[in-house]
């Protein structure tokens, strides 16, 4: 338990310094503070941590990444939606997709495939809008 604490850590770690890389420099003084963001290990059904898949809060957005890809970032400001171009990768990336959408963003509407694909149709989910990125 130690180390998957240590490898979280460490893999914070880099996301922040990834965030602030992308950062342009007139920006860099704006961001300065971590306490803006916060990673989660995304829990499954079964209440167990779910291997490579995380939750990442920050600027008002509340992001699903599964392994090294975008998933999904819901903008509650905005009222929008971006699905990265690997939201329906596996039945597993589904299946942590649906529980991010239901358990972690509160839109079930879109916790399943279907749903996501008629919200694409339409552009339009209850008021939100939703796109999909590449």
């Amino acid at each position: 338990m130690k180390n998957f604490q240590k490898d979280v850590d460490i893999y914070i770690y880099k996301c922040y310094n990834k965030l602030v890389k992308k950062i342009k420099p007139q920006q860099k003084g704006k961001v300065n503070k971590m306490e803006n963001y916060r990673v989660e290990q995304m829990i499954n059904d079964r209440g167990n941590g779910a291997m490579n898949q995380f939750v990442i809060y920050a600027d008002g957005k509340i992001i699903f990444q599964s392994y090294n890809s975008i998933i999904a970032v819901v903008d509650k400001a905005n009222k929008s939606i971006e699905l990265g171009a690997d939201w329906d990768y596996s039945v597993t990336t589904g299946k942590h997709r649906n529980i991010f959408f239901r358990d972690y963003a509160n839109i079930p509407d879109l916790a399943s495939k279907k749903g996501i694909l008629d919200a694409l149709k339409n552009g339009l989910c209850n008021g939100w809008s939703i796109k999909l990125v590449a």
